[in-house]
Parts: structure tokens; sequence; C-alpha cells
């Protein structure tokens, strides 16, 4: 059967070149149970939305919900990406990219003189616990999936960080 589709597979592909990964490594136009010998499927693949989630985070990955769709919304003070958020999700949006203006990510607070020009502009002002606090204001963060935009992450986990020792210390 593997040589009968090979055979058909190389009469009906046009392209007649071959494809790799990002690292280089070649990529088959079809991978069969011989190619998995040395997979311990339970450790190395596992079934979806299980450890290691190799197949996906969902035990019915989309097949029992759709992709999540989301924007990428932030500009301004928290209260006014927090009514865009609301308004992205009242229109069918199903989670929420938020982005962070300079002076956030850059760990500026908003009145700093080098943040002045920035502040706001390219994402949401995040200076204060408050302003995180009103920023998902009326959002149900339990069911609306989140997400800060790209290479963010980083920077909000230093913030809720941040904001819990500054919140002990009493600052």
């Amino acid at each position: 059967m593997l040589k009968e589709w090979e055979k058909e597979y190389s009469q009906l592909n046009k392209m007649k070149h071959s494809y790799k990964s990002n690292s280089g490594i070649e990529i088959k136009p079809l991978y069969t149970p011989s190619d998995t010998n040395e997979v311990e499927y339970d450790n190395d693949l596992g079934f979806p939305g299980k450890p290691p989630f190799v197949r996906g985070v969902y035990p019915t990955m989309y097949h029992g919900r759709t992709w999540t769709m989301r924007q990428l919304a932030g500009f301004g003070p928290p209260e006014e990406t927090n009514k865009r958020y609301k308004f992205l999700l009242k229109e069918g949006a199903t989670g929420i990219n938020g982005v962070f203006d300079y002076p956030t990510l850059r760990g500026f607070d908003s009145t700093d003189p080098f943040a002045r020009a920035d502040a706001g502009r390219g994402g949401v002002a995040i200076d204060t616990l408050e302003d995180m606090s009103i920023l998902f204001d009326g959002i149900p963060i339990d069911k609306v999936s989140r997400a800060p935009g790209k290479n963010q992450e980083k920077k909000l986990t230093f913030f809720r960080q941040n904001s819990s020792i500054r919140i002990k210390a009493g600052f």
C-alpha cells in the first residue's frame, strides 16, 4: 500500500522539491507507524489534552470547540482598552491579545519624562496593579482566553511579580 501511495504521490506532485523545517530537518510528505518505532507513545506523544501536550491542550481539540479568535488590542489608558476588549468580545472574539505600550514594556511609569512621548501609544499604558484591574474589569477572565501580544509574556510576568512584591512591602 505504501509503495502504491508513493508512486501516485510522485506522479501527482508537481513541485518536485523537498520541504525542510526551520531547523533544517527534511519533512516527509507522509509519516507512517514505521517512522515512530522509537517513540514511546505515552511519554513522547500522548493523548490530546494530556501531557506532554504534543497533540494539543484540549482532549477534543477543535472538534469540541472552534479556534480561539483574537485581535490585537491596546491603546491609551486601561479604561479605553477595556471598552475595546468588551466590544471585541461582544462582536464574537473568543480571546484577547493585549498589547502594552513601550514604557510599560521597558518598565517605565507613564509619567516618567523618558516615557512621555510613547505613553499609551502603540499599546495600553499599565503603571499599577489598579491599571491591570481596570483593564480586565467586567471581563470574565475565567472564560475568555487571553494573551499579551508577541514577546510580552515575560513582561506581564515581571509586572505581576513586581506588583506582588510591592504590595507585600507596602509601597
